[in-house]
């Protein structure tokens, strides 16, 4: 899970709570990426490298899943997110996996967060078939 400082994140309001917006994954020029999605040109990935010699790349393979993030407000006040707002209760079922493992796990994540960061991850759901 990547962890980002509220104070660092971007945000807007969603009624009584905050919403912070995902942050961007860059892809390789020539990827297979949604047309939203930021994009590393080769110009880009050459100058960036022969400016730091040192400069370390590392390539991933991205799983698809959900998008799912979850703050605390205070302690005991998780607020799990999607990527297009705040998840709320009987939407798709993924999402109500997520929910419940967060409640489930609350202590453990606000020893984590606390309520200075934002944490960010990809959610995996399967529906397996018997």
């Amino acid at each position: 899970m990547e962890k980002k400082k509220k104070a660092e994140a971007w945000y807007e309001e969603q009624g009584d709570k905050r919403f912070y917006k995902f942050p961007r994954t860059p892809h390789l020029a020539g990827s297979e990426v949604v047309d939203d999605d930021e994009v590393v040109d080769q110009k880009t990935l050459m100058t960036a490298l022969s400016l730091n010699p040192d400069l370390k790349i590392i390539v991933q393979e991205k799983m698809d899943g959900t998008n799912v993030s979850l703050y605390f407000e205070e302690e005991w006040m998780a607020v799990p997110q999607k990527r297009a707002g705040l998840i709320g209760t009987g939407e798709k079922p993924q999402y109500d996996v997520f929910r419940n493992w967060v409640y489930e796990n609350l202590e453990t994540l606000f020893s984590i967060t606390g309520t200075e960061y934002v944490s960010t991850s990809r959610s995996m759901y399967s529906n397996a078939i018997s």
